[in-house]
């Protein structure tokens, strides 16, 4: 546990007992006799007991419902995001697939938008290679006349 570096990183809370209640009562009388060779102090006791008591409920039970609703969403993608992305893949791998199915089932091979933008790229590879042969075969052929 480290040290504290700036008065802001320290949150003091206070709460008060009413002797009168049995439950206060016994609150008290625990933190007065408290074991200082289990817990080291008042504070790190009511720390230890506030997190095992966090640690049994569920979050939705033990937070107001701004909080749980802040807490859920936090991260680096929404829920609800998420949900959206999904959603749109799904409708477009659904699209994808529908115009294979056609397709195969027409007869015709239609290839993927994928499939094709590749082709196109190495059709142009192709080109450029097409290109440069013919530049050195029209070299060499000077050469050789």
């Amino acid at each position: 546990m480290g040290k504290v570096k700036n008065k802001d990183d320290v949150i003091q809370y206070t709460f008060r007992l009413n002797l009168t209640n049995e439950d206060h009562l016994e609150v008290h009388q625990t933190l007065q006799n408290l074991n200082k060779g289990v817990h080291k102090s008042q504070n790190s006791f009511i720390i230890d007991s506030i997190l095992r008591n966090i640690r049994n409920y569920a979050r939705e039970e033990l937070l107001s419902d701004a909080a749980w609703e802040q807490s859920h969403n936090e991260g680096f993608i929404k829920q609800k995001d998420l949900e959206n992305m999904e959603q749109r893949v799904t409708e477009k791998v659904m699209k994808e697939v529908v115009t294979l199915l056609c397709s195969s089932l027409a007869g015709r091979s239609v290839l993927p938008a994928i499939l094709q933008k590749t082709e196109k790229v190495e059709t142009l590879e192709e080109r450029e290679v097409s290109v440069e042969d013919d530049e050195t075969l029209s070299s060499l052929s000077n050469v050789w006349s």
